[in-house]
C-alpha cells in the first residue's frame, strides 16, 4: 500500500490519495477459479452421461452372428471351444449323443444300420461264393488225379511191354551177329536187328521220361488237393473275422451314436448355450452363437 501526504490545510486536516495493491497469490486464485467454472461450463454443454441398466434379450453384433442349432435331439457329451474363442469354418463347436427316440437319431442309426447291413450280406455272398470256388477247384482237382492215375497206370503197362520189346531185340541183335561172325548171316540183317533194337531202347527211354513227369504232376495235384481245406478253413476264418467286425460296429452304433455340430462361419464364440450332459434339440440352440470377424 501507497501513500502521498500532502501539505496540512488552513483547517488543520489532511487530504491524500491511498492506492492498494493486489497480492500476486489472489490473481493466481482467481485465475484457476476462472479455468474451473469454464471447464464445468463446457462439460455440461457437451459432455455425455452414462448410466447403468440391466435388461433382458440377446445382443446382435453389427458384423453378423450364426446362432448354431444341432440337427437332432441327444445330449452334449464334450464341448470343444469357450465364449471368446475364435473359429474357423468346420471347426468341431460339440459332441451330441443321438437320442434313439428322435427323428434325426432315428435316421442316423437307420443310415448307419443299413450300411453295415449292406457290407455284411456283401461278405456273407462273398464267403458262399469262395466256399462254392473251392469245392468247384477240389471237384476239378479229383477228377485231375484220376486222370493221371489212370495216365500212369497206362504208361507203366506201356513201360513192360517195351522193356520186353528191347530185350526181344536185343536177343535178335546177338543172334544175327553170332550167325554174321559164323558166316551165316547177312550183315544187312544185323544192321536192321540193330536199327530196330536202337528205336526200342528210344522208345523205352521216351515211356520213361513221360512216366516221370506224369509222377511230378500226380504229387503236385495231390499236395494241391492236401492243402485246398486249410487254404479254404483261412479265407473262411477272414471272412468271419471281417462279419465280427461289421457287428461290432453294429453293436457300436446301437450304443455310440453320436453327431459333431461344426462352425458354419469364421468368427468368434460369442455365447455358449449348453454344457456337457445338458439335453438339446434342434429347436434349442446348442452351439455358441459365433460372431462373424469383420474383414
Amino acid at each position: 500500500m501507497k501513500s502521498n501526504v500532502p501539505a496540512m490545510d488552513e483547517l488543520g486536516t489532511y487530504e491524500s490519495e491511498i492506492v492498494l495493491a493486489v497480492a500476486p497469490s489472489l490473481r493466481i486464485f482467481a485465475g484457476i477459479g476462472l479455468v474451473l467454472v469454464v471447464a464445468m461450463c463446457v462439460l455440461l454443454a457437451l459432455g455425455r452421461f452414462a448410466r447403468k441398466e440391466r435388461i433382458s434379450g440377446e445382443l446382435s453384433y453389427a458384423a453378423g452372428s450364426a446362432k448354431i442349432y444341432p440337427p437332432v435331439s441327444g445330449v452334449v457329451s464334450k464341448t470343444f471351444v469357450e465364449e471368446g474363442e475364435a473359429v474357423d469354418e468346420g471347426d468341431s463347436l460339440a459332441l451330441i449323443k443321438v437320442d434313439r427316440s428322435s427323428e434325426g437319431g432315428r435316421e442316423t442309426h437307420a443310415a448307419n444300420a443299413e450300411q453295415i447291413a449292406m457290407r455284411r450280406q456283401s461278405l456273407l455272398d462273398e464267403q458262399q461264393r469262395v466256399a462254392q470256388i473251392n469245392r468247384e477247384e477240389q471237384a476239378a482237382l479229383q477228377r485231375k488225379l484220376s486222370d493221371l492215375q489212370s495216365s500212369y497206370s497206362h504208361i507203366e503197362q506201356q513201360i513192360t511191354a517195351q522193356r520186353a520189346q528191347t530185350k526181344l531185340a536185343e536177343s535178335v541183335v546177338k543172334r544175327y551177329a553170332d550167325l554174321v561172325r559164323q558166316n551165316f548171316g547177312s550183315p544187312l540183317q544185323l544192321e536192321q536187328a540193330q536199327q530196330n533194337y536202337y528205336e526200342q531202347v528210344s522208345r523205352l527211354h521216351s515211356l520213361e521220361h513221360e512216366l516221370a513227369s506224369m509222377n511230378n504232376e500226380l504229387t503236385t495235384t495231390r499236395t494241391s488237393l492236401l492243402n485246398l481245406p486249410s487254404r479254404a478253413k483261412n479265407e473262411t476264418a477272414q471272412i468271419d473275422r471281417s462279419v465280427a467286425e461289421l457287428d461290432q460296429q453294429s453293436a457300436d452304433n446301437d450304443e455310440k451314436r453320436t453327431v459333431l455340430v461344426t462352425a458354419t462361419q469364421d468368427g468368434t464364440v460369442a455365447a455358449m448355450q449348453a454344457e456337457a450332459g445338458q439335453s438339446v434339440s434342434p429347436s434349442v440352440r446348442c452351439s455358441p452363437s459365433c460372431r462373424r470377424m469383420p474383414s
